[in-house]
Formats: structure tokens, sequence, C-alpha cells
């Protein structure tokens, strides 16, 4: 939940995860999810199926760190096409895995 003054630009706060928003939007995890098992990258939490991630997904979600840009994290990046990127970000978002600032 966001609260803020009615006269505060909508810009300011609103996180929609789109590629036209990767430069803006700093990931950062909500808990310590994220780790690699045998050769897998895996995101472990108590109570829920692990989620293994695929190549691509896992050296993305290596970089996040709250202080870069998701655009700065995708640097070197040549599989990852941006709409399915975006999915990725949302589905962890969604699960609570993830949170944004903004840049």
């Amino acid at each position: 939940m966001i609260a803020c003054r009615d006269d505060r630009p909508v810009h300011d706060y609103h996180i929609e995860v789109a590629p036209g928003n990767f430069n803006r939007l700093l990931p950062a995890w909500t808990g310590d999810y994220f780790c690699r098992e045998n050769g897998k990258a895996l995101l472990r939490r108590e109570s829920f199926p692990d989620i293994e991630l695929n190549d691509w997904q896992s050296a993305l979600a290596g970089r996040f760190d709250g202080t870069r840009s998701v655009e700065a994290c995708l640097e070197g990046q040549a599989a990852a096409d941006r709409p399915s990127t975006a999915n990725f970000l949302e589905s962890l978002r969604r699960l609570g895995y993830l949170v944004f600032g903004l840049k």
C-alpha cells in the first residue's frame, strides 16, 4: 500500500513493471530467498515450494540489490527479451519476493 498527498504527482510513486520503466525501478529482495544449490538457482521460502530459475532469470536475479536499476541488472544479458523480463519481475513482485524502489 502506498499513501500520499493528493497533490503528489503519480509518476513519483506509481510503480509499473514495464520495459519503458526499467531504468527507474530498483529491485530488492524482501528476504533471503535467492540461493544456489547443486548447480541450480532457486527461490526458497519456508512453507512454499522451491522455484527453479532458468539461466537468464538466475543471472538477472543475482544482480538485484536495491541499488541497481532493472536496466543496469540487464547489462550483458543477451537472451532475455524485455516483455519476458517484465513478466518475470511482476510475478516475483506479486508473490512477495521483490519490492521496487524508484530512481
